[in-house]
Formats: C-alpha cells, sequence, structure tokens
C-alpha cells in the first residue's frame, strides 16, 4: 500500500534528518515537505534528488493541497 506523507518544517536540522529516513521507506509514494524557511534552510535538503520527494515554500497555517496525506508530521 503505497503512502502519502506530509512534514511541516521539513527543512530544519531534525525535519531534513526525517526526510532522507522517510524517503528509505518501500511504501512511501508521496513525500511534501511545507517550510516557510524561517529557520530552516534549503540547504538541509539540497541533496535530496527523489522523485517522490516535493518542497513547497509556504507557512504550514496557509498552505492547502487537494492530495490527501496519510500522514502528518509537523515539526
Amino acid at each position: 500500500m503505497s503512502r502519502s506523507v506530509l512534514i511541516s518544517g521539513g527543512c530544519g536540522f531534525l525535519g531534513s534528518h526525517l526526510v532522507d529516513r522517510l524517503l528509505r521507506r518501500s511504501d512511501l509514494e508521496k513525500l511534501v515537505v511545507v517550510d516557510n524557511l524561517r529557520t530552516g534552510t534549503r540547504d538541509n535538503i539540497a541533496h535530496v534528488a527523489d522523485p517522490r520527494f516535493d518542497l513547497q515554500i509556504a507557512d504550514a497555517e496557509s498552505f492547502s493541497s487537494l492530495q490527501r496525506f496519510d500522514e502528518i508530521i509537523h515539526l
């Protein structure tokens, strides 16, 4: 079963390590990271070149998507 995961704050120190870990999962179909880059940086995830990964620069409070997520991790 394929899973879709949303992480808010995924460009921070902890979030970027979580992104690396989640992309190792074989059941992961889509990983969306929402970050406003106030405390995180693109440099933390610059090495990610996985087609399942999608970065959205936005505040978590204003982010909206028609996609449904199986897991949401708020950092």
